[in-house]
Order: structure tokens, then C-alpha cells, then sequence
């Protein structure tokens, strides 16, 4: 499971919990998740 997060790392309907790496999932404009990087 990822956190979606907002272009400031931040996780969303959270404004003061931030995610990064693995945890965190971004979705581009035209709405399809950011893959993980290996």
C-alpha cells in the first residue's frame, strides 16, 4: 500500500505527515501512478 501524495511530499487529507520512497505513490496530471523506481 502507498500514501498518495501531492507535489510537495506531502500526504493528501494530511497536510503535516510527509511520505517519500516506498511508502509514497504520485499520480502525473492525467491521473496514472508514478511507477517505483528500481
Amino acid at each position: 500500500w502507498q500514501a498518495e501524495i501531492d507535489d510537495t511530499l506531502r500526504v493528501k487529507c494530511h497536510p503535516r505527515i510527509f511520505s517519500i520512497g516506498d511508502s509514497a505513490g504520485f499520480r502525473v496530471s492525467y491521473g496514472r501512478r508514478v511507477p517505483a523506481i528500481d
